[in-house]
C-alpha cells in the first residue's frame, strides 16, 4: 500500500492550522461585526445583543476563542485518525 508517506503529520500542525482557521473566521466576524457597528446585526455576547463599537470589538474578541476550539477539534480528530491509520499501516 501507498499509505506510508502519508502516515507522519507535519511539524507545527496545531499552528497551521490555527492560522488558517483564524483567518477564515476572522473575514465572517469582521462583515458581523461591521453590521453591528452600523445596527444592522447584533453581536450576543453573554446573552446580550450588543450594537455599535462594543459589538464590534465582540466580534473581534470571539474570533481567536472560535478558532482556538475549532482547531483543537480538528487536531484532535487528525492525531486520533493518525493512531488508527498508523494501526493498520505497517
Amino acid at each position: 500500500m501507498k499509505l506510508n508517506k502519508y502516515k507522519d503529520l507535519p511539524s507545527g500542525l496545531f499552528g497551521k492550522l490555527f492560522w488558517n482557521i483564524f483567518f477564515a473566521y476572522l473575514v465572517l466576524f469582521l462583515i458581523v461585526g461591521l453590521l453591528s457597528l452600523f445596527g444592522i446585526k447584533s453581536v450576543s455576547f453573554n446573552d446580550e445583543p450588543t450594537f455599535g463599537l462594543m459589538g464590534l470589538l465582540s466580534a473581534l474578541l470571539i474570533a481567536p476563542l472560535t478558532a482556538l476550539s475549532t482547531s483543537f477539534a480538528i487536531w484532535l480528530l487528525m492525531m486520533i485518525g493518525n493512531v488508527v491509520m498508523k494501526m493498520f499501516v505497517k
